[in-house]
């Protein structure tokens, strides 16, 4: 039987997530967080009338156009090696079948900070 993680960002987002998962808690594990390219805190920047909308980002650049619109939220940020030595790795120690990331739009950034040997599973099992 397949076992996953899912990682949202979005603190509203995320308790939608969560309850979507909540039968299949045995095989899905979600987290709050963003993935980013360094540990540490970020303001995600999110659909003030929408706030659980997939127009979220990082990138305060995206949102200079019409600042109103736009909430901001306080975030943890993860590297996808913090990511994984934190939740992954003791949650799936064997294997990752599925690993669902909301990056907002940060994919560049996360694949050039990750050291993706690092990612492997614990070499015990």
């Amino acid at each position: 039987q397949w076992r996953g993680m899912v990682v949202e960002p979005n603190p509203t987002t995320f308790k939608l997530l969560a309850q979507n998962y909540a039968n299949a808690s045995d095989r899905v594990s979600a987290v709050n967080a963003a993935v980013c390219g360094a540990d540490g805190p970020a303001t995600l920047y999110v659909d003030a009338a929408h706030p659980t909308a997939e127009a979220a980002s990082i990138d305060k650049r995206d949102f200079e156009a019409d600042p109103s619109a736009f909430a901001r939220v306080d975030v943890t940020c993860l590297s996808l090696e913090s990511l994984w030595r934190r939740h992954v790795a003791p949650w799936l120690p064997d294997r990752v079948d599925i690993l669902q990331l909301d990056t907002e739009k940060l994919e560049h950034a996360i694949i050039l900070a990750t050291n993706f040997s690092r990612l492997a599973p614990r070499p015990d099992h």
